[in-house]
């Protein structure tokens, strides 16, 4: 057998791409800078962010440094805030409502000097950054996307804090706001935790979250407009309501009972009395001895009711006729017959 070996020509796979890279004359860089586009006018340099001459105009002032309160309204989105806390040293007060603001670090860092804010409506989807207000005292931040409290258990200041309409769904967070020494006013309703303790929680009928926000955060005087106070009234008036019930059920239970005992003894003859007593009416008193005074003699035996003695042993020094003292005047008889 005879193997033959020659070249064999590479022929080019059919498929194959082929680039070719061409130059082109006159071209100039390869990889040219884009060119900016021009600013139209001064203004729409200034809404890049707020620089001091925006702020004064908004401010109506060109003395910066005596500004305490501010109200505006921006979308970070598109514009950015910077630091312009730094050209507002005194400002205590910030109204942003209905603001589109995605996060609080959007605000910068340099409005450690700020007690009040505000930012309902504003689409925010977290607190991160709040602990950098050290200064802050009430914050307003209703009707937005928070969950996650774990910053503001930072601010040792706080006093006052709006989260209605939120989305805190777990008891854990409350449990941040208890760091918060000075925290009075929390408000909470409209969020998943004031229906469940947590997401995964099945049985909420026995749940009531003010009572559990009470325990998380002890220093509390107001929760949802209310007076922490008045939910300790209103249990004790439930429970005083509830033992009211209670005690009536007894009694109609023990009047029932008593009733019911009354008819028997009414139709059964009494098991003290003497053979061939008549019976009493439903009317008389039951067949019940009472237990004897603390001044009668003890193992004292007393004697059987007659048929028509009353039913019930008087005490004694009652009148004449009653069963002791006739038992008294046995008695005498017998020791005069004694030692007579």
């Amino acid at each position: 057998m005879s193997c033959c070996q020659g070249s064999v020509p590479q022929e080019v796979r059919p498929g194959t791409a082929r680039v070719l890279v061409t130059e082109l004359s006159g071209s100039g860089h390869i990889n040219p800078t884009p060119a900016t586009k021009p600013c139209e006018d001064s203004e729409t340099a200034v809404e890049l962010y707020f620089s001091p001459e925006k702020l004064e105009l908004l401010c109506g002032t060109r003395d910066l440094s005596h500004v305490t309160s501010l109200e505006i309204c921006v979308d970070t989105q598109e514009n950015t805030l910077a630091n312009f806390g730094a050209y507002l040293p005194k400002l205590v007060q910030l109204k942003m409502n209905n603001s589109t603001i995605m996060s609080v670090r959007d605000l910068g860092t340099t409005l450690s000097h700020l007690q009040v804010l505000w930012m309902s409506h504003c689409s925010l989807q977290d607190l991160d950054g709040i602990s950098t207000f050290s200064s802050l005292k009430e914050l307003y931040v209703a009707y937005n996307k928070v969950s996650d409290l774990s910053q503001v258990g930072m601010l040792m200041n706080l006093q006052l804090l709006d989260l209605e309409g939120n989305d805190v769904d777990d008891l854990v967070q409350i449990q941040y706001l208890g760091l918060c020494g000075k925290l009075q006013t929390l408000t909470l309703e409209g969020n998943p935790v004031c229906v469940h303790p947590n997401p995964t929680a099945i049985q909420t009928a026995d749940y009531s979250y003010r009572a559990a926000v009470r325990e998380l955060v002890p220093q509390l005087r107001y929760l949802d407009d209310l007076r922490v106070e008045e939910d300790g009234l209103s249990c004790i008036s439930t429970i005083g309501e509830d033992w009211a019930i209670l005690r009536n059920s007894i009694r109609d239970g023990n009047s029932s009972q008593a009733a019911t005992k009354d008819e028997e003894t009414a139709d059964s003859p009494c098991p003290h009395s003497r053979p061939g007593s008549a019976r009493r009416p439903a009317s008389s008193h039951s067949c019940v001895w009472p237990l004897s005074s603390a001044g009668s003699r003890p193992h004292t035996g007393s004697r059987p009711m007659s048929a028509t003695g009353p039913g019930v042993l008087s005490p004694p020094g009652s009148r004449p006729g009653s069963a002791d003292s006739d038992l008294a005047t046995v008695e005498a008889e017998t020791s005069i017959l004694t030692h007579g």
